[in-house]
């Protein structure tokens, strides 16, 4: 019994003197969760809107895909997008549009392709400075608007 608990002692001390000081194992699969709300005071200018969105989905560090979905309520979009904002200190600044949901949107909407990528694109998702937004014919620059937040 003793050479037992000794023997397990050991094995804790082994364990605990292996790992550096002040490392942080965080996320080993490297598949984070991204979620944002869609509303129209999100947009820039604000947008009076009773439209609103949830986006969730994935993104996977190792393989570079970033999976999201949107289900929408009370809006028929005619053009739905991941933008990257123009200035990343400057969040009231719009940006290009970064990946393109496609023809069909009908919620819930997701991309058509798979969305893999750049490094740059993947600092700026892990930076928060990537946002979805949805487009209509009476506000044709975005009705509705959330930045994705990654956990």
């Amino acid at each position: 019994m003793k050479k037992l608990l000794s023997l397990s002692l050991l094995a804790i001390a082994a364990i605990t003197f292996s790992c550096k000081k002040d490392e942080v194992v965080v996320n080993p699969d490297k598949i984070y969760q991204v979620s944002t709300t869609l509303s129209g005071a999100n947009e820039l200018p604000a947008v009076v809107s009773a439209a609103t969105g949830v986006t969730t989905g994935t993104y996977n560090q190792t393989t570079k895909v970033l999976s999201v979905s949107t289900t929408l309520v009370g809006i028929t979009p005619t053009a739905g997008h991941i933008h990257t904002q123009a200035v990343p200190t400057n969040p009231t600044k719009s940006g290009g549009v970064t990946f393109n949901f496609g023809t069909t949107l009908v919620s819930p909407v997701s991309s058509p392709t798979p969305i893999i990528l750049t490094a740059a694109q993947e600092a700026d998702l892990l930076n928060g400075i990537m946002y979805v937004n949805f487009h209509t014919p009476a506000n044709p620059g975005g009705e509705i608007r959330g930045n994705l937040l990654v956990k």
